[in-house]
């Protein structure tokens, strides 16, 4: 009875051990093929991503490229449109002087042939000032003159500028637009940057999952193990029970 009770301990931890070794063998099944699986999917992802980082990168730095010699050119022309402003305003401001001028010199007008009418009631006493009021006539007169003539060259200039002024309006419009594109530009070495970023996390991972190939190893020689353990045993029994 006692012989029969161990050899059913020993039927059982032979079952056991088989249970274990198939249990085992599965899992070291179940992974290489995950690991297979895996593998193949990141492999392909990785290679997809490795071509658009290398596409998005030739791109991102032809757009550099762009930006280095453009961004110059369009800081030189925003440099034109605030002067041509800057002139604009100092085009108006002289038009208000000419205007204060022409008062001016309108008024003085007006003095001097109050005197000169003052002069000629004074008769002889008066002819000296009768001649200072001329000159003032005179020189008011020439300030007219004068100020007629900037006029023109004032309104010549305002419609050159005017004409101008349609294309500093497109420059900022254009500015605002090149903002724009700088901003896309930036988004896309960003969008480069964070694909290149991808596909290194991927490569790291790619592998990490190769070393679950070492795991699988390991199993599988346990397995072999346990299997040789197992044949071992029955061998011994079958031995034990031949005597």
């Amino acid at each position: 009875m006692r012989g029969r009770s161990g050899l059913d301990s020993l039927i059982e931890a032979l079952s056991g051990i088989e249970r274990c070794h198939l249990s085992q063998k599965r899992m070291a099944e179940t992974i290489e093929s995950l690991v297979k699986e895996i593998e193949k999917v990141f492999l392909k992802n990785n290679s997809v991503i490795a071509k658009d980082v290398e596409s998005l990168k030739k791109i991102s730095d032809d757009l550099k490229l762009f930006l280095e010699d453009f961004i110059p050119l369009m800081r030189e022309l925003v440099k034109v449109s605030v002067d041509f402003k800057h002139l604009y305003e100092s085009l108006d401001a002289m038009r208000k002087s000419l205007e204060d001028i022409e008062k001016i010199a309108s008024h003085t007008e007006l003095i001097a042939i109050n005197a000169s009418i003052e002069a000629a009631r004074a008769g002889e006493a008066g002819r000296n000032f009768a001649v200072v009021a001329n000159e003032i006539r005179t020189m008011a007169r020439d300030t007219f003159k004068s100020v007629g003539e900037v006029k023109e060259i004032e309104k010549e200039i305002d419609e050159k500028i005017s004409r101008l002024r349609n294309s500093i309006d497109t420059i900022d419009k254009i500015k605002e637009d090149v903002d724009k594109l700088v901003s896309g530009i930036n988004s896309i070495v960003s969008i480069s940057d964070e694909l290149d970023l991808i596909y290194r996390q991927q490569s790291r991972v790619i592998n990490d999952i190769k070393g679950l190939s070492g795991i699988s190893a390991g199993i599988k020689k346990i397995s072999k193990i346990l299997f040789s353990v197992k044949k071992n045993i029955v061998t011994s029994i079958r031995e034990f029970l031949s005597k």
